[in-house]
Order: C-alpha cells, then structure tokens, then sequence
C-alpha cells in the first residue's frame, strides 16, 4: 500500500478509523471524509501516530455539492485516488 491514495468515508470513527489507521501503517496516503467536526484533528492525530500522509475533510456523503468539493480538494492534494472505502 506504500504511496497508495485511499479516500475512506466516515473514517473519523468505528470501523472506518480502524481502516484509516490500516491503511496508514502501511504506508499508504490517507483522506478521511467525514461529517465529524473533528475529522481534521482525527486525521492529524493518526498521521503524526503513523508518520503517514494523513489529511480530513469534512464532508456529508449524501450531499452532491461536499462530494464534489471533497473530491476536488483531495485531487488536488494527491493528484489521483486508487482506493475506496465506504
């Protein structure tokens, strides 16, 4: 997963946070995307915990207008996206 691009939505907690912190220890470039007013300092807090690239962006999934934005943003950051997690 080393270098890998992997949007995870509702990485901010459970299951989701879980597969962040995976994907992270493997090296992989992370992008939570979450509702959760603390999905920036969640994703923070992992990326100095893994020495990963770890970034979050709040967003609503159910929302047209925040997918596009989030997506976006995240292109932008990494210039693709090679996995998905939802």
């Amino acid at each position: 997963m080393l270098d890998r691009v992997v949007v995870v939505t509702g990485g901010a907690s459970g299951i989701g946070n879980a597969s962040v912190r995976a994907f992270a220890s493997q090296g992989a470039k992370v992008a939570i995307w979450d509702q959760s007013e603390e999905t920036c300092k969640i994703a923070e807090t992992i990326s100095r915990e893994f020495e990963a690239t770890v970034f979050g962006v709040k967003t609503d999934v159910a929302n047209e207008a925040d997918v596009q934005a989030s997506l976006k943003t995240t292109l932008d950051k990494f210039g693709s996206i090679d996995h998905l997690v939802h």
